[in-house]
């Protein structure tokens, strides 16, 4: 599964680049956002095994809820 999802990744830059979407605006942004999301990501990896099933699963069904409410139609006006 892994090997599929690299060569998938793999393909998809190629053809990323090939029709021209990156450019030095999207490389420049995506390195820039790069920074912030790492760390996020090694903080949840370290927090991880501190906390317990509850709380995950408190966390995740608060963003799920987050995201369904911010989806309604009621709020694209916020988001347009």
């Amino acid at each position: 599964m892994i090997v599929f999802f690299a060569l998938n990744g793999a393909v998809l830059c190629v053809s990323y680049f090939i029709e021209g979407l990156f450019t030095a605006e999207t490389i420049t942004l995506a390195l820039l956002l790069g920074i912030p999301y790492t760390v996020a990501i090694i903080a949840g990896a370290r927090s991880f095994h501190r906390s317990s099933d509850g709380l995950y699963r408190r966390i995740a069904y608060a963003i799920m809820a987050f995201a369904a409410l911010a989806s309604l139609p009621i709020f694209d006006r916020f988001f347009c």
